[in-house]
């Protein structure tokens, strides 16, 4: 009795299943473009995205301000009745209300690169401004803006207080350190700009009549 075996695969008609080197440098290339379109995109958006975060921070601070303002939230004992400084008298420090104070490090009048978070504390004068560091209490240290955003309050001079009063926080505009120069404009437009690219900007609007704070 003869076996017959299944004959051998048959190699001629046979095609491998992996990839050939062609369509592996093509698959490459394919990468590679979009890894690069990728890379540019997010580049091309960079400045856009500083300047959005900076001005998102900056509205952040003063809704903050406007919020405890609201609260009439009270400080650590620090001032006596009479507002003196390093003074314990046992007595919570109700301050007038919270403000943002805007300023420029290098003396410019009308660009600011911080800003901080304030009571105030003042009992004597007017109230509201930033008078005096020693009857201020910071909220939060100082915010330095990216030196890549510039930050502008257009012709008003530096540097400025947004405050907002306890209780109501109604809000009020301090140009200058001068105490007679509170601002009746119903708005403040502060506006964040990229420093390569003026075009690319985001603006915070304060507007004083609806106590409303946004950024477009």
């Amino acid at each position: 009795m003869r076996i017959k075996f299944a004959s051998a695969v048959d190699t001629k008609n046979f095609r491998s299943t992996g990839f050939t080197l062609i369509e592996l440098l093509v698959v490459v290339g394919i990468l590679i473009i979009f890894a690069t379109y990728t890379a540019l995109n997010i580049n091309s958006q960079r400045p856009q995205v500083r300047v959005d975060q900076a001005a998102r921070e900056f509205a952040g601070a003063l809704s903050y301000a406007q919020n405890l303002a609201t609260s009439g939230k009270v400080f650590r004992d620090e001032l006596d009745s009479q507002g003196n400084p390093g003074v314990v008298d046992g007595i919570a420090d109700a301050p007038n209300g919270y403000g943002v104070h805007l300023y420029s490090s290098v003396g410019d009048s009308t660009i600011f690169d911080r800003y901080h978070l304030y009571g105030d504390l003042y009992t004597g004068g007017i109230a509201s401004k930033y008078d005096n560091a020693s009857l201020e209490e910071r909220v939060a240290p100082d915010v330095l803006i990216d030196a890549r955003v510039r930050a502008q309050v257009a012709t008003i001079n530096l540097p400025l207080d947004i405050f907002f009063e306890t209780g109501w926080a109604t809000i009020h505009f301090w140009d200058n350190i001068s105490n007679i120069n509170e601002l009746a404009a119903a708005s403040l437009t502060v506006v964040f700009s990229d420093v390569a690219d003026a075009s690319i900007k985001r603006d915070v609007i304060i507007n004083r009549v609806t106590s409303q704070i946004f950024v477009q």
